[in-house]
């Protein structure tokens, strides 16, 4: 299935086609990213990085939640959300809200997947869901999104971690980098 996470049209659309298929839900790996070197604008108006890397991903995640939680409950399976961010967070200091107001003037990125994560595992355990969510910091990893940088291929391992490895059985609203919280 096709999905393009920078139109807030596109993301409901493919929801509902993917639960017309009422297949279960227990792992989603909100990986999918756009890095823009000149500013480009979505056809919702949004920057295009923006759009793609969180609001994309947060409108996804928050359609697919209910079917998330269900499948959990019944298969008795947690549930996993994974969200793929970039330590460029690190970079950056002071107000959200500044920062978020500056992705609008400039092409400095800002990455609120962090705080998007912890809000969201204290709603899930208010809920009493069996989902967690985590946010990991991939290294490099040779995608399309950085092919203009060669020699930098480190893997998805801590993708992978947390997603399926047990050790991270009710672990919820973490960061994690090389395989560590």
């Amino acid at each position: 299935m096709v999905l393009d996470l920078s139109s807030m049209n596109f993301v409901p659309n493919f929801v509902s086609n993917f639960e017309f298929l009422h297949l279960p839900l227990n792992l989603l790996i909100n990986s999918a990213g756009r890095f823009c070197y000149e500013r480009a604008i979505s056809e919702d108006g949004m920057e295009m990085t923006f759009a793609t890397n969180y609001r994309g991903h947060f409108l996804f995640t928050k359609l697919l939640l209910n079917k998330m939680i269900e499948t959990a409950k019944s298969t008795g399976i947690q549930g996993r959300i994974v969200n793929v961010t970039s330590n460029i967070h690190s970079r950056l200091s002071g107000d959200v809200i500044e920062c978020l107001g500056q992705i609008s003037q400039s092409n400095r990125e800002y990455d609120a997947t962090r705080a998007y994560t912890v809000q969201l595992a204290h709603r899930l355990q208010e809920m009493e869901a069996n989902v967690t969510v985590n946010c990991v910091h991939p290294r490099v990893v040779k995608t399309k999104l950085n092919r203009d940088r060669e020699g930098f291929v480190i893997g998805a391992a801590t993708s992978c971690k947390v997603a399926a490895n047990r050790s991270v059985d009710n672990v919820n609203g973490k960061y994690f980098a090389d395989c560590n919280d």
